[in-house]
């Protein structure tokens, strides 16, 4: 492996965990979420002076800020061909397609929201329905920088 191409795999690599990074403070916003909504008693506007807009716009804009992360990992790999290039190009695949889901799940929830009128216990069971939506541990995983080769040409 040259050392051009150790380089880009490692930059593939640190692009991939910022990403993940990034999706673990979507996940926890997504967790939180649930808070503002529980199973059994009222809704919560605002918990330590935060409301759930803001905890929803967070959860948002991290998914958002992480996708091009995980996009520039398949073209900064490119056609490098090896166990840790593909493994981390699949991954890095799979990520993308997760949070566009994620993307068009929120938009979903907004568009309910925001132009159907809705009383305040539907609007609580959309939210629910929404935050039962689990989020894949996969985007928690950092990719550990590798022992061996990573990529060839």
């Amino acid at each position: 492996m040259s050392q051009q191409e150790a380089k880009v795999a490692e930059d593939a690599r640190k692009s991939y965990n910022g990403g993940i990074k990034l999706a673990k403070l979507a996940i926890q916003a997504h967790v939180t979420l649930g808070e503002y909504f529980p199973r059994t008693g009222d809704m919560q506007q605002r918990i330590n002076g935060v409301s759930y807009e803001d905890v929803l716009r967070t959860e948002h804009k991290m998914w958002k800020e992480s996708l091009p992360f995980f996009v520039k990992v398949t073209e900064r790999l490119g056609q490098f061909k090896g166990p840790f290039a593909d493994d981390l190009r699949g991954r890095a695949e799979g990520n993308v397609k997760t949070i566009e889901q994620y993307l068009k799940e929120w938009k979903d929830l907004k568009f309910k929201l925001e132009f159907s009128s809705v009383k305040i216990a539907e609007m609580i069971k959309i939210y629910r329905e929404y935050i039962d939506r689990k989020r894949s541990d996969v985007l928690k995983r950092e990719i550990e920088k590798p022992d061996g080769p990573v990529a060839t040409g």
